[in-house]
C-alpha cells in the first residue's frame, strides 16, 4: 500500500513541477543483446551533456517505449529490471508490458534532496536500468523486427525525467534529447560499433538487499586480465567469480550467497590498472 501511495504521489509530483527546456541531457537506448532464443536485454543511460551548467541530481523518472510484440511468437512477454547504477530507492518500479508499450513507473519521491544521484557528465552516463524482455514462447519469432524505440509524440505516455539542480526539482524532459543507436532492420540487433563499452565500469548489484542470488555487471573497454571477487566485513575472500582474461565487451556475473550468513559484504573488480570496491547487503 505505501509503494503505491509513493507511486501515485510520484506521477502527480511529475505533473506539477517547474520546468527548465533549456537544460541538456542525453537518454540513450543502447546495447542491445539477444540473451538466448527466447530473451534480450538492452540499456538506458542517462548522460549530462553541458558541464557547464549547475550540477544535476536525479529526482525522478518515467520511461515509456514501443516495440513490436509479435516477437512474443504466441507466448506471454516478461519485461523485468536487470541491474541500474541507480540507488535502490531511485530506481524506476513497475515494469510491465502493455500491447505494444514497455513501461517503467516512476520512482518513489526522496526527501533527502543532498542523497540525489549525481547524472554524470562522462559519457556513457548512468545505468538508468538494464532491462529485460523475454517471452514463454520456446523462442521469440523469427524474421520479426523488435522495432523497440522510445514513444512516438502522438503517444500519451510520455517519457519524463525530473532532476534537482541544488534548489528545486524540474523537468527537464525533452523528447528531442531521447536517442537510440539500435539497428532494428536485423532482428533489432545492434551495431557493433555501439556495442562495446568507451570505459571501465562496475554496476551496483541487482537486487540489493539480495537472497541468495545478485547479479554484476561490468564494462571492459579493452581485452584484459579481470578478477571479480567477494569480501566479508573482516577483508577475508568469500568468492571469486571471475579470474580470467576477458574481451572488451559487457558481462554479467551471478553470486550466490546461500552458504554465507546475512550482513554486509563487498565485491572488487581488478582490470589492469583499474580496480573498484561496492558494497552489497545478503539478508535471509
Amino acid at each position: 500500500m505505501k509503494t503505491l501511495l509513493n507511486l501515485i504521489i510520484g506521477i502527480f509530483f511529475l505533473m506539477n513541477v517547474s520546468f527548465a527546456n533549456n537544460t541538456s541531457y542525453k537518454l540513450t537506448l543502447t546495447n542491445l543483446n539477444f540473451t538466448s532464443d527466447k530473451s534480450l536485454e538492452f540499456d538506458i543511460y542517462l548522460l549530462n551533456t553541458n558541464t557547464s551548467q549547475e550540477e544535476l541530481r536525479y529526482s525522478l523518472g518515467q520511461y515509456f517505449l514501443e516495440f513490436n510484440p509479435k516477437i512474443a511468437n504466441g507466448g506471454n512477454l516478461i519485461y523485468s529490471i536487470v541491474s541500474s547504477g541507480l540507488p535502490d530507492a531511485m530506481r524506476p518500479r513497475n515494469p510491465s508490458v502493455s500491447e505494444n508499450i514497455l513501461r517503467l513507473s516512476v520512482n518513489p519521491i526522496n526527501p533527502d534532496k543532498e542523497s540525489l544521484p549525481l547524472i554524470p557528465a562522462q559519457s556513457p552516463g548512468v545505468l538508468v536500468a538494464r532491462m529485460k524482455l523475454e517471452t514463454s514462447a520456446d523462442t521469440f519469432a523469427q524474421d520479426v523486427p523488435l522495432n523497440l524505440k522510445w514513444t512516438s509524440a502522438e503517444n500519451k505516455m510520455q517519457t519524463k525525467i525530473i532532476a534537482y539542480n541544488g534548489k528545486e526539482n524540474y523537468s527537464i524532459t525533452n523528447p528531442e534529447n531521447h536517442v537510440s543507436e539500435l539497428d532494428n532492420s536485423n532482428n533489432g540487433e545492434t551495431l557493433t560499433e555501439t556495442t562495446l563499452p568507451t570505459e571501465y565500469s562496475l554496476s551496483q548489484n541487482f537486487p540489493n538487499p539480495f537472497n541468495p542470488t545478485t547479479k554484476i555487471n561490468y564494462d571492459l573497454p579493452s581485452a584484459n586480465f579481470v578478477t571479480l571477487k567477494i569480501y566479508d566485513l573482516t577483508g577475508r575472500e568469500v568468492a571469486t567469480l571471475v579470474n580470467e582474461n576477458l574481451n572488451a565487451g559487457r558481462y554479467t556475473a551471478t553470486f550466490n550467497g546461500s552458504s554465507l550468513a546475512s550482513g554486509m559484504y563487498f565485491y572488487k573488480i581488478t582490470a589492469g590498472e583499474y580496480s573498484v570496491v561496492k558494497k552489497m547487503v545478503l539478508i535471509k
